[in-house]
C-alpha cells in the first residue's frame, strides 16, 4: 500500500486485479441453443486449414475448441454478447484466426454451416482495468428454427 505522501511523489496507485486467465480468442456464439439430446459433428477450419473435427456432447477437440453449455441462466461472454439458454450455445476458439468456416450436422444432415471473415478483433480487461487485456471476439452463426 503507498502512503499518502509517497503515492503524491511516485504517483503509485492501487488496482483491484482478479486472477483470471486471459486468453485470446473468439466466441462462435448461436443464435439459438442446440438441444443437448442429440449428438452433432462438428468442423472448425482456421485461416483455410484443416482442424480435427469433434461431436458434441461426446468431447472437444483440444486445443481447438470448447464448447459452451447454458442451463436456463443468462450467460454472458467476455465481449458482451448473451448467450441463448437450454444447450449448446456457443464455441470458443482460442487464438486470433483471420477466417473461421463452421460446419454443424447432425446425423448425417446440414444444420448450419457459415463462414466468418475477417473477423474483428477487441481488447478485453477481463481481470478489471489496467490489469492487462487479452483480444477476443464474437461472431453469431445463424441456426434454422428447430
Amino acid at each position: 500500500m503507498c502512503a499518502a505522501a509517497l503515492a503524491a511523489v511516485t504517483g503509485c496507485t492501487h488496482k483491484d486485479c482478479t486472477d483470471m486467465g486471459c486468453t485470446a480468442a473468439v466466441m462462435i456464439v448461436f443464435n439459438r441453443a442446440l438441444p443437448p439430446d442429440r449428438v452433432y459433428e462438428v468442423e472448425v477450419r482456421f485461416d483455410g486449414q484443416a482442424a480435427c473435427p469433434s461431436e458434441l456432447p461426446r468431447g472437444e477437440c483440444e486445443h481447438t475448441f470448447r464448447r459452451i453449455t447454458t442451463g436456463n441462466q443468462v450467460h454472458v461472454a467476455p465481449t458482451g454478447e448473451h448467450l441463448p439458454t437450454g444447450g449448446f450455445a456457443a464455441l470458443q476458439i482460442p487464438g486470433e484466426p483471420a477466417r473461421l468456416d463452421v460446419t454443424i450436422s447432425a446425423g448425417g444432415v446440414l444444420v448450419a454451416k457459415q463462414s466468418f471473415d475477417p473477423i474483428t478483433y477487441q481488447g478485453v480487461e477481463i481481470n478489471g482495468p489496467g490489469c492487462g487485456s487479452c483480444n477476443q471476439a464474437a461472431v453469431f452463426l445463424s441456426l434454422p428454427p428447430p
